[in-house]
């Protein structure tokens, strides 16, 4: 079950990568803490909490083509999610938050 914690962490990390700036895993380890130190009731993940919400990202029901090079980090592969933006579908949940 995905909590709302789960889905900040989600748009943050789709946000990152969708900015074209290349992230390893590490840079998206700090910049997503980064930004969930400015919201209440979040504590610092790990590099595994990355790992996990990456493989939820990948599998169903986001099922988003995130691939890594070393040359350009994190990126997500043209998706076409039955035509929605799958983050318009996690902003609802960003504003609750």
């Amino acid at each position: 079950m995905t909590t709302l914690q789960q889905l900040t962490r989600l748009l943050i990390i789709i946000r990152k990568i969708k900015s074209g700036k290349c992230f390893s895993k590490k840079e998206l380890l700090d910049v997503t803490n980064l930004e969930l130190k400015d919201l209440r009731d979040y504590s610092p993940i790990t590099e595994r909490t990355i790992e996990r919400d990456l493989k939820v990202l990948r599998d169903a029901p986001f099922n988003l083509m995130i691939i890594y090079s070393k040359q350009r980090g994190y990126e997500i592969q043209k998706n076409d999610y039955l035509g929605l933006d799958i983050e318009q579908l996690l902003e609802p949940f960003d504003i609750l938050n």
